[in-house]
């Protein structure tokens, strides 16, 4: 896919949930939407920008005025309280209660839309000057100098890398555009933080993310594409070199998805969601579809889709990446059973042409995290697409490991008093159900050391479509499925 075919089919459904009411995007209708209000859809703030940013970049007739009433749309939803926490930052949605005293981080308000909107918002401040009129230029200087000087989420972790590439290039832009040096000191010291963090594991923490590697992207392209400093801009190319190598490792051309185990996903086939990373691959990979159908009547977390209105300025040249690429377009790089280790955590998996099986072994209490795909096998399915099967543990580490056997990929999950289950998607359900057998869209699994399972009604994640309750004759559960 072109970088101007994928640009213009988003526009063309994109444009569509332009709502001049709120004066922001609306969000599509799908399952891995934040839900939909009594009136309906919920307003968009960051996909507005990027939106906002597309139009500019388009310059269709309109565009421009259609872009200035979406920015003053976000801008105007800006929360002004000094002093809180989330003072000069923004709702997610349009319909968020504004935080009143005491309300809680992460629940009543996300610290981390600070860094995603108003990183957005410079960047179209950046790219586009000559788009901005009737004083937007300046009400986007204040927004984002409000936003960078908050001290409502200066504690970002290196370790969550999608908000820290973005909340450090907030701070350094906007220190460098305004000679603030106490912003260009915090944002230099995150970036190094960042890039500290990585070289210790390995690979950025956040690491094979359908969601989350898309903003790591956006954030490192920043650095590397309109970085104040040469300093950040080698930086951000280099560690940017790195996610793309870890992702190309990971994804399989033939399954079109990214293959487990995964640090994070909202969804866990992108043949199935939208997620940011997918506009990327499309991008990197040309072509190759990394991106479900968009002229469906659904689009399973759509509102990530606009980022892709953005790729096609920032990726660069990308001519180490697209090297790779060129093979993991016809096969992918990792073969076979494989093994990979970096800082406390090891990943294991077996590779082929219709199957991917992956697992994590971590001391990190990550397991109830619903996010968090820590031991799961995804495959082709004759007449249904993609289909996947997934362990859940209810809490405590991640222990599991993925070896061949005699023909066979052998998933093995330690189990220490947790709970366990087992999540099914692509498909309605299981072909056959037993308590030492488990037939998925033709792909059978026999079930070691399992007494018994009890079929739940699905909701541990928003793409299960079928769940049950693993009863454990001992600590061990060993699921074997041939090779193919």
């Amino acid at each position: 896919m072109s970088d101007r075919v994928l640009p213009r089919r988003v526009h063309a459904l994109v444009d569509g949930w332009w709502d001049p009411q709120r004066r922001l995007l609306a969000t599509p209708s799908g399952r891995h939407d934040r839900g939909r209000s009594d009136r309906g859809e919920f307003g968009l703030l960051a996909p507005t920008v990027w939106w906002a940013y597309g139009l500019l970049r388009r310059g269709a007739p309109g565009d421009r005025q259609l872009a200035q009433q979406a920015l003053r749309g976000v801008l105007d939803r800006q929360y002004d309280a000094p002093g809180q926490p989330w003072d000069a930052s923004w709702p997610a949605l349009a319909e968020e209660p504004t935080p009143r005293p005491g309300a809680v981080v992460s629940g009543d308000h996300d610290p981390d839309v600070r860094a995603v909107v108003g990183s957005a918002l410079a960047l179209v401040a950046l790219d586009h000057p000559t788009g901005l009129q009737g004083g937007l230029a300046g009400r986007i200087a204040t927004a984002t100098a409000g936003a960078a000087r908050s001290s409502g989420d200066v504690r970002v972790p290196p370790q969550l890398t999608n908000v820290a590439v973005l909340r450090a290039w907030l701070d350094l832009h906007v220190g460098h555009r305004d000679a603030d040096g106490r912003l260009v000191a915090r944002g230099t010291a995150l970036a190094t933080a960042v890039l500290e963090d990585t070289e210790r594991r390995g690979q950025v923490a956040e690491r094979c993310s359908p969601t989350h590697t898309g903003m790591t992207l956006l954030g490192l392209s920043l650095w590397a594409e309109r970085a104040p400093t040469p300093w950040l801009a080698d930086v951000g190319a280099e560690l940017r070199d790195g996610v793309w190598r870890d992702l190309l490792q990971a994804w399989h051309p033939r399954l079109r998805t990214l293959a487990p185990p995964l640090s994070r996903a909202h969804g866990l086939d992108m043949r199935e969601h939208v997620g940011a990373t997918a506009p990327w691959l499309a991008w990197l990979l040309g072509g190759t579809p990394a991106l479900p159908p968009l002229d469906g009547g659904t689009l399973h977390q759509g509102h990530d889709l606009p980022i892709a209105l953005l790729v096609p300025a920032l990726a660069g040249a990308g001519e180490r990446p697209r090297a790779l690429a060129e093979q993991a377009a016809v096969r992918p790089l990792r073969r076979g059973a494989w093994t990979d280790v970096f800082g406390n955590r090891t990943w294991s998996g077996w590779t082929g042409r219709t199957l991917a099986v992956g697992a994590e072994r971590s001391p990190e209490p990550r397991a109830g995290w619903w996010q968090h795909v820590g031991a799961a096998a995804v495959w082709q399915a004759a007449g249904f697409g993609t289909a996947w099967l997934r362990v859940h543990l209810d809490d405590g580490p991640v222990v599991a490991d993925v070896v061949e056997e005699k023909g066979h990929v052998v998933l093995r999950v330690p189990v220490a008093g947790a709970g366990l289950r087992l999540l099914v998607g692509g498909v309605d359900g299981p072909d056959e159900v037993g308590p030492r057998r488990l037939v998925v869209a033709g792909r059978g699994f026999a079930l070691l050391g399992v007494r018994a399972l009890e079929p739940v009604r699905a909701g541990t994640t928003p793409d299960a479509r079928w769940e049950a309750q693993v009863v454990l004759d001992g600590d061990l559960l060993e699921l074997r499925t041939p090779v193919g």
